[in-house]
């Protein structure tokens, strides 16, 4: 199964997408930290699916966490 959530967001498989608290939680860091993240333009795009249910694909995360560390 496919999800594209809005036409300027790439076709990703749902199965690789991550809820952003689980995000939050794999980071060690609070919600509001990854909001802030996300403001400046520091996090990976969001795919929005609703209000509540908004994700990152697991291949950004991997990149952001790699960036995160240095590498």
């Amino acid at each position: 199964m496919r999800i594209d959530a809005h036409s300027n967001f790439p076709e990703v498989a749902v199965s690789d997408l991550i809820p952003l608290r689980e995000v939050a939680i794999r980071l060690n860091i609070n919600m509001s930290t990854l909001w802030r993240w996300r403001k400046v333009g520091r996090f990976p795009q969001v795919i929005v699916y609703t209000r509540r249910k908004q994700y990152v694909s697991h291949a950004d995360l991997v990149q952001f966490e790699q960036g995160l560390r240095g590498h």
